[in-house]
């Protein structure tokens, strides 16, 4: 794709009006115009500074684009660590040069944050205030003048940490300009193809700008296709409720799950979600809530978007988005080609591929080795789940000196939980139960040798069960 239709500079700096709405915030409307001076403004001040990675760590749409135009327009890669507050942000001093933030408070730690150059969006703002409609230009000249972002550009991403440390993935812009291009027909898909007939829609959101999922639907989408989104990140049902205007909600299984449909609908006309998986009955609810099936989409900060379904409950298969493909060789082992990243990557995911779509049968990376034994964490964690006590459960590996076992972290009750904390006795009784079951189909290497109760897994904003939280549990 060559010549491609969306490009980042065009929507910014092309022929598009400066007096169109890009977005609206709590009780502001911001036009083409605050973007496009709030970018220069902030870019020329970026360029002067020394380092070439500009971490973003911002909650807020609107001045989330201004920080990451900004860095590219300075010819600086944004860094984004999937962190929205400072509060989240874990990156080492080595990962980033200078840090634009709009949670900048006096309780956090300065010391922290070192020497780093530290940018407060919010003071952009005063610098910069927002422009009434009389007061923008028919034409900005200096959009005329703005130089084209290289396609060549690089936006750093980092893994949610999840399994483990976060890592580096590289992205250039021109892979998430391809991919909005070949996503569009699915845009179109999610809205009936009447998205034109919409009056006063907005794009809303549940999760922040700050990894792949949230640029690709939050940013890139809303921008290049045209269409105003609501700036403030989503937290609850009442607020998701309260926004008026019909809406494309980009959401996660996690916001999901947790909707209040005693509350009134907002008037949804489509639904992304991504992150993890999306359980049926959560799919089936929302879909009885709002008359909208949830587009879910399957990726990763590695591979963009493979592939999505129009998930109403009823377990659809995934279709493979256009420009990607999966081989599978003769070990097992599922390869993607997508024209989305610049070389083919090796997939951790187990599937099956049929004519009509592709199943997801689980994660294969999820094998460990104890005593030369393979063991898989997923087997254990679908072995308890069998159990009408256990909610959820989550298997990792424990190491105590030089041996590693298997710990097992189980969700159950609040009745069952205080149970155990009045009754060792009853505690060790259902841990002697579950072995018992478990011993019945595991091999001895993979029977759990320590249990911890808890009342919820943890999970991350996109529904992400948190490993480095739960082995604390076995601290």
């Amino acid at each position: 794709m060559n010549n491609l239709i969306y490009k980042l500079h065009d929507v910014i700096f092309g022929s598009r009006s400066p007096k169109d709405i890009i977005g609206y915030g709590h009780d502001c409307v911001y036009h083409l115009y605050d973007l496009q001076i709030s970018a220069k403004t902030l870019s020329v001040y970026l360029s002067m500074q020394n380092g070439n990675k500009v971490a973003i760590v911002c909650e807020d749409e609107f001045l989330f684009l201004v920080g990451f135009i900004a860095a590219l327009y300075a010819k600086k890669s944004p860094v984004l660590s999937g962190a929205a507050d400072l509060r989240a942000f874990h990156l080492d001093n080595s990962e980033y040069d200078i840090l634009l933030t709009d949670s900048l408070t006096d309780n956090l730690n300065e010391e922290a944050l070192n020497s780093k150059t530290v940018v407060d969006l919010k003071e952009l703002l005063k610098v910069n205030p927002l422009k009434p409609l009389n007061m923008i230009p028919k034409v900005n000249k200096d959009a005329a003048l703005t130089k084209p972002l290289s396609d060549s550009q690089t936006i750093i991403f980092y893994t949610s940490g999840s399994t483990g440390k976060s890592k580096s993935i590289i992205k250039t812009l021109n892979n998430m300009q391809v991919e909005s291009e070949a996503l569009d027909f699915l845009y179109s898909q999610c809205l009936n193809d009447n998205k034109d007939l919409i009056e006063n829609l907005i794009v809303c959101a549940t999760v922040p700008c700050t990894h792949t999922y949230g640029l690709t639907f939050r940013v890139f989408f809303p921008l290049l296709h045209k269409v105003p989104f609501y700036s403030s990140m989503l937290h609850y049902t009442e607020e998701l409720c309260s926004v008026k205007n019909p809406m494309v909600l980009i959401s996660s299984p996690a916001f999901l799950s947790r909707i209040s449909e005693n509350i009134k609908a907002p008037d949804v006309k489509a639904c992304v979600s991504a992150g993890s998986k999306l359980e049926d009955n959560t799919a089936a609810r929302f879909n009885s809530w709002t008359g909208k099936t949830v587009t879910e989409i399957y990726g990763s900060t590695e591979t963009n978007v493979i592939g999505f379904r129009f998930n109403d409950g009823s377990s659809p298969l995934f279709t493979l988005a256009e420009g990607v493909k999966i081989s599978k060789s003769s070990d097992g082992e599922f390869t993607l080609y997508s024209t989305f990243i610049d070389k083919k990557f090796k997939l951790s995911d187990n599937l099956e591929l049929t004519e009509n779509g592709v199943k997801l049968l689980g994660r294969t990376d999820r094998i460990v080795k104890i005593d030369e034994k393979r063991v898989s964490l997923v087997q254990i964690e679908n072995e308890l789940l069998k159990h009408s006590e256990v909610k959820d459960a989550y298997a990792l590996t424990v190491s105590k000196g030089s041996r590693t076992s298997i710990g097992a972290v189980i969700a159950a009750d609040t009745s069952l939980i205080n149970k155990f904390n009045e009754d060792k006795e009853a505690k060790l009784e259902f841990i002697k139960e579950l072995k018992f079951r478990l011993s019945q189909v595991l091999i001895p290497n993979a029977m759990p040798k320590y249990f911890r109760f808890v009342e919820a897994i943890p999970v991350n904003e996109m529904g992400k069960k948190v490993k480095n939280v739960m082995e604390q549990l076995f601290l």
